[in-house]
This record gives structure tokens, sequence and C-alpha cells, in this order.
């Protein structure tokens, strides 16, 4: 019996100690994420050691492994496969993998994303949930305030009037990029984020670059550099339905819809929106919608994507500054301006008690004597359309090069509204504008040289409108000469045409008004004259000014980038040529005769005489002597009651209606620019990764520097030129990371907008000076970090600690248009504090998850150092006050 069971009992040991020995299981999970949104991929196949499975509705998987090295795949559809060797020891192994969209990649190619370990540049990404969590019905920038270095503010209050500084420089010396289109005003830098109002809902990831940053094309990124990508056919099909309400009856309806890749390969991506607000400030409402759709179809080797969006907006504004007499801070907030130690019993024993931080000067009412109805009546109101669309085709013709071509245009139509010139209404006693005795006082005024039953006034409100016409393409080039070194170029063109001028909107009770700025409008010469009619203006008619700007732009890039083992770098080269003209409507019109111009010869009733050598000209009213071939002019000496009289002999006469004449137009004036930025990223180990970059840009002054409203040059206008340093590091684990980085940008030549004027003294006529050698220094140290304790708890801090100063004061001469020495001006400025932005910033949030989809989350921004904006031709005595600081 015994030696019958011993084999059996033998067996069972071996069997049983067998299975003991066999080597513990450890689990081996993670979470599969879109590279540059943050979303979590449903579907994607990894494989690990040849077994595959989906991720499940979260992105997750999870595998039950052997201790040792093993193989693990990771692929989607629309995406770049990923493989990674993983070494399991005893504790289970947690992986967060992030894929990269192949389309993300060719859209990359012209709208320059940066990344964590791999670009030497300080970013910041916010994915598209962080958008949807965070910005609700405020201005798209408003978020960007969690990123060192950002200050944005919705300026007066009114809905879409956003503006946003990074690193002291204001929107202007910031590039806005939306899918790869540059979108700044060609004329004036400017963003109005009221175009964009409908990017929230379809917005994949917004990047913000500071300093120079990682841009290819030739832009005037000063102080960053702001990335907008759409949606596509790379993202997974959804939709979203999003009602948001609010206090002062503000309220947002919104649908956006994706349709992913669908069978044939193409998708759409689609969203409107419907906003409403009564505003927070008194009669900020505003009325707007918005609208976008991207079609897109995948062949082969080619994607093309046709797209499209606008929103279309009209917006109540409030504009006046404080400190200006009538409203101080004290107006808004009196507990807080004695707090500051101004002197509140004093104002408003002087009529203008505390109204409320709400309060809004730049409305009120009147009663209409017609209907007896009350009017309100708004003296800043916006409204804009600027509808953008774009072709873009992107091909793939190896795995080692991508082509890229963006064609786009945009037709912008609007303006806004406000006082016509030396309209200076009284206050009521609640503060607001009394339209009322405008209202009165426009009824009263009958002149029956004009018209003897109808009201005349020169107090009324006028239209600014600012309509463009804007087109251009950009295509690039991308080869991958081998696994380390990258080659990109390229073009980028442009050509702007803006549409300035101003008309009546609204008399204010009044029938029209009298306007004589067009000078080739017929005049009167006595009562009876029918050519008087032509100064009466009435509603949307124009007045004031009329004027149209020209832009071309050409520019070509080029950039290599290397990546070693453990270190990658880049350089870029980039040029531009920028042409901006004038034509003016108004002014009097330009003489042609054999290709020679005589500009603003002759507006109506002047005559000019030329004979091929000299010229004399006869203004309306100047008396004019023929004596067989010799003519003579008795001319009044400009603001004198004195005459000069001018002789020319063989000459012949030119008029406002001759063929030679032509509205009044500048030549062509080309600037020249160019940028060229290197730097590079040292990854010491898994965690810890160095960076720094260097750039020298020389930007092209803008429109507004090179012809003023007279339609003539500024005299030694001069590029700008922007020297810039950074270095970063950056330390990252799986549930925490932070970075450091310090900059210093020394910017000369830096523009100003109150540009002084210098009369002739010969010809009276106004001279603009262009005032070079303002240099300001913008040096400071930016802190970000993240931390997820536990998956239920992320927390984010940030800081930013900026000195922004002028550098020297200044000494600029002033020439006339034949280089005579006119004046010179002294600019007193040196360590005064650059304004407009605050220097200082501190802030951080908390997310709590209770569960997969509710949430609390909360933040604090800071921002401290704040200086008032000012106009640094201004300074002009020694030893200056600093400007007043913001509390």
């Amino acid at each position: 019996m015994y030696r019958t069971i011993l084999p059996f009992v033998l067996a069972f040991c071996f069997v049983f100690f067998h299975a003991g020995a066999q080597e513990k299981k450890i689990t081996v999970k993670g979470q599969v994420k879109d590279e540059a949104t943050g979303e979590t991929l449903i579907g994607a196949v990894v494989t690990l050691d040849g077994i595959s499975k989906a991720t499940d509705l979260d992105g997750n998987f999870a595998f039950e492994v052997a201790s040792g090295e093993h193989e693990l795949n990771i692929s989607f559809v629309g995406y770049t496969a990923e493989k990674k060797k993983i070494k399991v020891k005893d504790a289970p192994v947690t992986l967060n993998i992030s894929l990269a969209s192949t389309t993300l990649k060719e859209v990359e190619i012209v709208a320059d994303v940066a990344r964590s370990r791999e670009t030497p540049v300080a970013f910041s990404t916010l994915s598209s949930q962080k958008i949807q969590q965070e910005l609700g019905p405020r201005d798209l920038p408003m978020i960007l305030n969690q990123t060192p270095g950002v200050y944005a503010t919705e300026a007066g209050g009114g809905s879409g009037d956003a503006r946003i500084n990074i690193r002291g420089f204001d929107q202007r010396n910031v590039a806005v990029l939306v899918d790869g289109i540059p979108v700044n005003d060609m004329e004036n830098g400017q963003v109005y984020w009221s175009n964009w109002d409908g990017l929230a809902e379809i917005t994949r990831s917004m990047q913000v670059q500071r300093g120079l940053g990682a841009s290819k094309l030739a832009i005037a990124s000063v102080g960053g550099t702001i990335n907008t990508l759409t949606r596509g056919i790379d993202n997974a099909m959804g939709g979203i339905l999003k009602q948001d309400v609010g206090n002062n009856n503000s309220l947002r309806t919104s649908l956006a819809f994706n349709s992913g890749l669908l069978k044939g390969n193409w998708g759409f991506t689609l969203a409107v929106s419907k906003k409403t607000t009564d505003g927070w400030v008194d009669q900020t409402w505003s009325d707007a919608y918005s609208y976008f759709f991207k079609v897109q179809k995948r062949f082969k080797k080619h994607l093309i994507s046709i797209g499209a969006n606008g929103a279309p907006q009209s917006h109540g504004q409030r504009l006046s500054a404080t400190g200006n007499g009538a409203f101080n801070i004290a107006t808004y907030d009196a507990a807080y301006a004695r707090s500051l130690g101004v002197n509140v019993d004093s104002i408003q024993q002087n009529g203008f008690p505390e109204r409320g931080r709400r309060f809004n000067p730049n409305w009120g009412t009147y009663v209409d004597s017609l209907t007896g109805k009350t009017v309100v009546l708004s003296e800043r109101v916006n409204f804009y359309h600027k509808p953008l669309m774009n072709l873009s085709h992107f091909w793939n013709p190896s795995n080692a090069v991508s082509v890229s071509t963006i064609a786009y245009v945009s037709a912008g139509n609007g303006g806004g509204t406000g006082r016509s010139s030396g309209f200076s209404p009284g206050i009521t006693e609640t503060g607001q504008t009394d339209w009322q005795s405008t209202v009165n006082a426009n009824r009263r005024n009958i002149d029956k040289y004009y018209d003897s039953t109808l009201y005349k006034t020169s107090n009324y409100l006028r239209t600014s409108w600012n309509n463009h016409f804007w087109y251009g393409m950009i295509s690039s080039a991308q080869i991958k000469a081998s696994n380390r070194l990258t080659l990109l170029g390229g073009i980028d063109l442009r050509k702007y045409t803006g549409y300035h001028y101003q008309t009546a909107e609204n008399m204010v009770g009044a029938d029209y008004t009298i306007d004589n700025s067009n000078l080739n409008q017929p005049r009167a010469r006595n009562v009876s004259d029918p050519n008087k009619m032509e100064a009466v203006k009435k509603k949307g008619d124009v007045v004031a000014y009329n004027y149209t700007g020209y832009v071309d732009w050409g520019g070509a890039f080029a950039q290599a980038e290397y990546r070693g083992g453990w270190w990658s770098t880049f350089v870029t080269t980039s040029f531009s040529a920028t042409g901006y003209q004038r034509r003016d409507y108004f002014k009097r019109k330009d003489v042609v005769i054999d290709g020679k111009v005589l500009s603003q010869m002759v507006g109506w009733g002047d005559t000019v005489f030329y004979n091929g050598k000299d010229t004399a000209r006869a203004l309306y009213g100047d008396r004019i002597t023929r004596r067989n071939d010799t003519v003579i002019i008795r001319n009044r000496i400009p603001n004198t009651n004195k005459y000069r009289y001018d002789t020319i002999v063989g000459a012949k006469e030119y008029n406002n209606s001759s063929p030679e004449a032509r509205y009044a137009v500048t030549d062509v004036k080309w600037y020249r620019g160019f940028t060229i930025k290197t730097g590079a990223n040292f990854n010491l180990n898994e965690y810890n990764n160095l960076f720094v970059n260097v750039g020298y840009m020389s930007i092209a002054p803008r429109f507004d520097n090179v012809f003023d409203r007279n339609n003539r040059l500024f005299q030694s206008a001069e590029n700008q030129l922007v020297k810039a340093v950074e270095v970063g590091y950056g330390y990252k684990l799986r549930n925490f990371r932070a970075n450091i980085n310090a900059y210093y940008t020394d910017w000369s030549n830096k523009p100003v907008n109150g540009t002084p004027t210098i009369a002739d003294p010969v010809s009276g006529d106004l001279v603009s000076i262009n005032i070079n050698g303002i240099g300001v220094l913008h040096k400071g140290v930016e802190v970000d970090a993240f931390y997820q304790p536990f998956s239920w708890l992320e927390v984010d801090g940030l800081l930013s600690v900026g000195n922004w100063t002028y550098k020297d004061d200044v000494v600029a001469y002033a020439y006339d248009l034949n280089g005579n020495y006119l004046d010179t001006f002294n600019l007193y400025l040196k360590g005064i504090r650059v304004g407009d932005a605050a220097q200082f910033q501190t802030g951080g949030g908390i997310k709590i998850n209770f569960l997969k989809d509710l949430y609390v989350k909360s933040r604090y921004v800071y921002f401290t150092n704040n200086f008032a904006n000012f106009d640094p031709a201004s300074y002009k005595t020694p030893n200056p006050r600093n400007t007043w600081e913001v509390p």
C-alpha cells in the first residue's frame, strides 16, 4: 500500500511546490491621452508581450505580467504609434502615455507648438478640458491669467474688450495665431478678442509661449506667442450643448459637434453660440453670435481642410479713465480711495459723490419730444464682424517630407461710436451724460443760411469705421534629413487693405451738422451758391476723415532642428519686407504730370501752375493775375493777415477736375526686418532638464508711425530692435512637475503713440516727428508647478516677478522733409517703470474630484506693481515722478 501511494504523494508535492515557486504577477496599468489636449483616447490598442487590449471609456488599460523587461506598443487611428521598453520589479507600474496626432503634426508645421523637454522656450499649454472648466462666459484671454508672466484684463468691462500683456509687452507685440494663421491687425498689431468669441467651444489646445518663442514666422512676437488649435478629424466623435446662466441677465447657449473620422476618411467640426448680457458694469450690454465650421478630407498622402469662423457682435462700453477731474477713483469706491490717501471729502464737496464700481459715465437718457418716450443713449458702442475663411492642404509625399499650404481671406466690417470733435456734454446729478441738455440746445439751433426748419448742431455722435480686406498664404516644407536632423523652410505672403472713415451716427435731437473736412468738396462763395449744401451732413454721411491704408507683406523663414539622445537644439532665421501706403480722399488731390507727382496740390477751387520746372499754387480765394504768359498769385501767409506774391512764367494750369489729378496717395514705403533665434534643451536625466535661448529681432515700424493723418511721411521712422536671452529649468515626476525660467529682453526704438508735430516755419505745413532711441529693459523670473498627490486632488501654483523700466533719457532731433533742422526733444525717462501691466503676479488653483465627472475647482490670482499707462513723449522735464501705481 505504501509503495502504491508514494509516487502519487511525490507527484502531488512536486506540482504543489512548482506552483508555489511560480513568479508573482505584477500589475502594469496606465492611461492613454492626446498629447496636445490631454483628452483620454478611447479604444487605443495597447499591446504587451503579444497580448492586445483596448483602452476603456477613461482611456485606461491594465495587464498582469511577471517581473523583468517587457515591450509595450500603443496605437490609435490618426496618431503616431509609440513603442516603450518597461522594466517591472516587485511594485505595480503606472504609466501615463501621450500620443501625438498625425494631423496635429501637420498643423504644427505652421503653428509652432512647443513640446516639453524638447523645445527650449518657456511655455504653458491649456487643454480643451481646462478651457471648458474655467473660462465660463469670459473673453478667451482671461483664462491665460493662470499663466506666469501674463496679465489679461477686461478693460472697461465690455464683452470682447479684453486685452493681454505678456512680460509687460502689450498685445500689439504678442503674436496671436489661430490654426497657424496670424490674426494681429496688419496696421497696428492689435487683437480684438470680440472677433474670436466662439473659439472656446472648439479649441483643442491653447499654448502661450513667452518671450521670442518657437515661432518660425517673421512676426513681432516680442512678448510671446499665443497659438490656438481647433478640433478636427483626429479627435474622437463628440459634442456639447451648453447653457451658461449668470447675473445681470447673462445667457449664453453653445452647441458644438465634432464628427471625428467618418467612413471615407472625412469629417467635420461645427459650433454655434448666442450670447446676451446686460453687463456687470452699467450699460455694458452685449448681443453676440459666433459660428465655426471645418470640413476635412484625408487621402492617402494628402489632407484637405476648409474652414470658416466669425463672431458678429455689438456691445456697450465704458471707456472713461479715472483721475480726469470728475471721475476720480473716489467716484467708484470712496472707502478704497481713502485707503490710498485720496481727499475724498474735497471731491464729494465738488459735487461728485460715490457712484459704485459699476458706474459708467458713458451713457444717459433724454425724452424724445415727438414720442414722449425716454431714450437710453450710450456714447460708446462697438460692433464688428470679421469672418475668416481658410483652405489648407497638407501633403506627405514620403515619411521624410511634409508640405503644408494655408490660404486665407478675411473681410472685417464695423467700428465704434463716440462724440464728435469738441463735443463735451454735461453731467447729470447721477453722474450720467446729460443728453437732455444737448437735445434741448440742438432743438433750438436753426441756421437759416442752410435751412429755415431743420436743426443744426456740431455736438453729435459719430461712428468710426475700420473695415478691411485681407488675404494671405503661408507655405512651408519640412524635410527629415536624418533621424536627428529636421530642416524646414517656407514663405509668408499677405496683402491688407484697411478702410477708415467716420460717419454721422446720431444728431442728438438735431437734423444735420456742417463738415468741410473734405477739401475736394465744392464750397460756396455766397449765400445764393447751391454749393453751400455740400457741407450739410446727415446721418450716414462721411465726416472728419476718409482714407485707405495698404500693407504688403512678404516673409521667408528657415529652421534647422537637431535632436540628440539627451539634448536638442534649433536655429531659426526669418526675413520680411513690409510695404506701407496711404490714400486720403479728403486731402487735396495730387497732380501727376509726365511721371512727376505734385503732392496734395489741388482741392476744390484750387489751381496749380507748372512749367516743367517750377510750381505755383493758388488756393481757393487767392487772387490770380495773368499778364501774357506770366501768372502772379497773391497768397495769404499761414496764420497771419499778410500776403506774399508768387510769380511763374510759361506754366500750364491744373485744377481738381483735371485728368492729371488723383486722390492723394503716398509712395510705398518699404521696411525690411529679420529675426535670428537659437536655443538648446538638455535632458539631464528622466526628471531634470535645462534650456537656454537667445534671439535678435529687427521689426518694421507700425503703420501709424510711418504716415500721419496729413498723408505725410513721419520723419526718421526706424526699425525696432529687440535682443533677448532666457534660461530655464524643469523638473518632472509622474505626479509633480515644476518649471522656473529667467528672461532678459532689451527693446530699442520703442514706438510711441503721442508723436509730436512741428509747424514748418516756411510752408506752415505740420511735420510729424517720430522719436527714436526710446529703450526699455524687461527682465524677470517665472515659476509654475503642478502636484497631484492623490487621484482625487490636483494643486497648481505660479509666481512671476518682473522689473520693467525705461533705460535712458532720450535726445531726439526734428528735421523737415528736406532734412533741415527744426527742433530738439529731450525726454527724461531713465528709471521710469513701464506701465499698463502688473510686474508681480502670484496665484494657484485646487481641484477636488469627487466622482468621475463631479469636481470642485477654485482659483486665485493676485497682481501688484501695476503702473499706469502713459505717453513717453510727455516726459519733457528733468527729474520726473514715476507713474502712478495702480492699487
